[in-house]
């Protein structure tokens, strides 16, 4: 079976395309790779995305997340996302930073610790996690968007690859992250109770 990178490179290098691609086309490609490809893609679109736009990303990364959360076997992408069309040389650019990533982690990536990905108790706490995630993303606080999609592009990858390692990567970032957040809250917290008292 060919690789996930090897599909890209052709479809969108070699193969003969119109000038709009959708979202829907893309997902085609990844056939059983039913949660990790649509959510490392989004996640990866967010990390790179102009500003104004984590928004979107983060509301799209939530809703498949939160399927994750209550079990489901099979992602639902909601309409709307799945029509939206790029031009092909947009996406050309897009999948030359890509498609490198790709390799490089398909590289080192391989089946183990799969029950992290694979078993439901696994799945609902990695969809726990990057729904928090993917919540950061959402919220308007500038520079504190990058990470957590990094966090959700890992773990991602992790479901993509049926690789238990990378997802407890991403969880790990994420953890990180929140404790930071969390005790940047309570120093402020205190801050402010010694100013106001």
């Amino acid at each position: 079976m060919k690789k996930l990178s090897e599909k890209l490179h052709y479809y969108f290098f070699e193969e003969e395309h119109s000038e709009k691609i959708s979202l829907a086309n893309i997902f085609a490609l990844t056939e059983e790779r039913l949660f990790g490809f649509p959510l490392a893609l989004i996640a990866f679109l967010s990390i790179f995305a102009i500003p104004g736009t984590s928004f979107i990303f983060g509301v799209a990364m939530l809703a498949i997340t939160l399927q994750l959360c209550f079990g489901q076997s099979k992602p639902w992408v909601p309409q709307k996302l799945l029509q939206m069309s790029f031009s092909l040389g947009q996406l050309q650019g897009f999948m030359r930073h890509l498609i490198p990533w790709l390799k490089r982690i398909e590289k080192i990536a391989k089946p183990r610790l799969t029950p992290i990905c694979h078993s439901l108790p696994g799945r609902i706490v990695l969809g726990i996690i990057a729904s928090a995630m993917a919540f950061l993303v959402i919220l308007p606080i500038p520079g504190a968007n990058t990470v957590p999609a990094i966090a959700i592009f890992f773990t991602a990858l992790g479901l993509q690859e049926g690789d238990g390692v990378l997802s407890l990567i991403g969880m790990a970032i994420a953890l990180v992250f929140l404790g930071i957040i969390i005790g940047l809250l309570w120093t402020g917290s205190n801050i402010f109770q010694v100013i106001f008292q």
